[in-house]
């Protein structure tokens, strides 16, 4: 299958991965603002504190996930987001460079 948005003929393979690569990023961007704001006041799950305060800008979900990070690969955790960032960039381009050049072909 392939859809023709805007003169661009693109195949249904690289629109998924482009959705794919953007979804990656997203998912480093929110390692990124979880671990950046780690408090260790947070609920997770080494405490046994019955707060309601979250201090973490990603919520509950963020205090969690920056706790068990940080516990198990400390400041390589900063070195796992960029990894993963790195990733989904890298998908995002080569699909996006599949795009312009099958455009190019179109022409």
């Amino acid at each position: 299958y392939s859809y023709n948005i805007m003169s661009y003929k693109i195949k249904t393979k690289t629109v998924l991965n482009m959705i794919l690569g953007f979804l990656i990023m997203s998912l480093a961007i929110f390692m990124f603002v979880s671990i950046i704001s780690y408090n260790e006041l947070d609920p997770s799950f080494n405490t046994i504190k019955n707060s309601r305060i979250i201090f973490n800008k990603m919520g509950i979900v963020g205090s969690y996930f920056s706790d068990l990070f940080i516990q198990m690969f400390g400041v390589v955790s900063f070195f796992i987001v960029f990894i993963v960032g790195k990733i989904g960039l890298n998908i995002f381009k080569t699909s996006s460079s599949n795009v312009i050049s099958s455009s190019e072909k179109a022409t």
